[in-house]
């Protein structure tokens, strides 16, 4: 249980590893687009993600055997708190993630092209932030019943869904430029899109092993949560 507690926590730890491993075969700057990108992507999960999930395991917990619906109540009401927080950050990369980037490091070497491709490395890697956080919080549901395995099972079906498509994105847009003159290339924006798409077949697989599993009739609040897409989607219209 232990082994299958670590790896379940390791998945991300794994695919940031090979991320930027694989990375070193790309053009020159992937690697520094992945890092600029992971500083500013990891700060709202770490927030916003991170810090509610722990919040909220000594509660679930407490539920034990407690009946489905009050699984489903309290699932519900964190995700939604998440989502509060997660959702805003996500659009406000998609969006605004050159002014945010440039406006903390752009200078010297790192000009407006190094800024345009780090922005668009955000931007892949933030479709996959809400997955990513709501995860975290339903790992730790699993966890408060005593059962690690079917996370680390899970977790493992994360990391072969990015290994397969990583590469042939990777590939396919490192051939793209993000300015006509530039050595730079979109390789990395690859990586980022499949760390997306990993983190929503790890939240889809959780919600399903719940569903069947010791939460019936689960469902995530999407209403809730396109109606915050909706509300920071106005936001960021009006902002820029």
């Amino acid at each position: 249980d232990v082994c299958s507690s670590d790896l379940g926590r390791g998945a991300v730890q794994i695919t940031s590893y090979l991320d930027f491993w694989f990375a070193s075969f790309l053009a020159l700057g992937a690697q520094a687009a992945l890092r600029t990108s992971s500083a500013f992507y990891l700060l709202p999960v770490s927030l916003f993600g991170m810090s509610v999930a722990a919040a909220e395991l000594p509660d679930l917990a407490r539920l034990g055997s407690a009946a489905p619906e009050v699984w489903r109540d309290r699932l519900d009401r964190a995700l939604r708190k998440m989502a509060f927080l997660n959702v805003p950050a996500t659009v406000g990369f998609l969006g605004l993630g050159g002014v945010i980037i440039g406006a903390v490091i752009q200078s010297g070497a790192f000009g407006p092209v190094e800024t345009r491709l780090a922005a668009w490395v955000l931007a892949a890697a933030a479709l996959g932030l809400l997955a990513a956080t709501s995860s975290r919080l339903l790992i730790n549901a699993f966890y408060a019943q005593g059962d690690s395995r079917t996370p680390s099972r899970i977790a493992l079906g994360r990391v072969i869904a990015w290994a397969v498509t990583a590469v042939p994105l990777m590939l396919f847009l490192d051939r793209l430029a993000p300015a006509p003159g530039t050595e730079l290339r979109c390789g990395a924006v690859g990586l980022a899109l499949a760390g997306a798409l990993g983190s929503w077949v790890e939240f889809g697989l959780l919600v399903r092993a719940l569903r069947l599993g010791p939460v019936p009739g689960f469902q995530p609040p999407w209403r809730s949560w396109m109606r915050m897409v909706v509300a920071a989607g106005l936001a960021l219209a009006v902002s820029a």
